[in-house]
């Protein structure tokens, strides 16, 4: 499980409420979680807006991968 599914899930939402936050289908949210698509520079910042996380933590964890 990626850490942007983790932090979603700790603050108890679905996909499909930060999909639409971040203006995506849930689909390419669930893709994103999986890593099969980037965020873009503003789902990034809509999307740690709405989970009320600093943007730094998930580019910490993208440099683990």
């Amino acid at each position: 499980m990626n850490e942007l599914r983790k932090l979603r899930l700790k603050k108890k939402y679905t996909q499909r409420q930060v999909a639409i936050i971040a203006g995506i289908t849930q689909g390419t949210y669930s893709r994103i979680e999986n890593a099969k698509l980037e965020l873009t520079a503003i789902q990034w910042i809509k999307i740690c807006k709405f989970l009320n996380i600093d943007p730094m933590i998930i580019l910490k964890f993208k440099k683990k991968v």
